[in-house]
């Protein structure tokens, strides 16, 4: 055998590479799981921006097959929040694939889902949830609240209107 000589650097980073990505799967799958499963509310300080970027690797399966650019801009030194981290995914997970079923009907233009996290001027926390899809049909306005606007089995969502929520 008188072939080269192994990189034993390359190696040891290539194995450093699969251990970090199996432990980022590991833990996703553990999310999935705490999201499926009903369990009693734990409300902790939490980083919000923290928590929106652990929900968009959730997402990002769905956006990178719906050909969804998901984006942030998250202000800088938001205190923390108090609340239940699980549910708080829940909340997030549901807008943006709402925003992502939204962009499915764009089929030129823009495909984007933007994620925006910003403080009010009473020092209050907003997060917005807002896609490029083609909007809401006025016909539709009356109804935005009541309990089913969404249509899943036809695919024809109408996208995330900025909404305050207060949690």
């Amino acid at each position: 055998m008188a072939g080269a000589q192994p990189d034993l650097d390359e190696a040891r980073e290539a194995v450093q590479r699969i251990i970090r990505d199996g432990k980022r799967a590991s833990e996703v799958i553990a999310r999935i799981r705490a999201l499926l499963k009903r369990t009693a509310t734990n409300r902790l300080p939490l980083d919000i921006n923290e928590v929106i970027q652990e929900t968009m690797a959730l997402a990002q399966n769905e956006a990178r097959q719906r050909r969804v650019s998901l984006r942030t801009d998250f202000a800088a030194n938001l205190p923390s929040v108090l609340g239940d981290r699980v549910q708080l995914q829940q909340v997030i997970l549901n807008l943006m694939l709402n925003g992502i079923e939204a962009i499915n009907s764009v089929s030129d233009g823009s495909r984007q889902l933007l994620i925006k996290t910003q403080r009010d001027d009473s020092e209050q926390i907003l997060i917005s949830v807002t896609d490029s899809g083609i909007g809401l049909d006025p016909k539709d306005a009356e109804r935005l609240f009541e309990s089913v606007l969404y249509d899943q089995d036809r695919g024809d969502g109408h996208g995330v209107i900025d909404q305050p929520f207060y949690y």
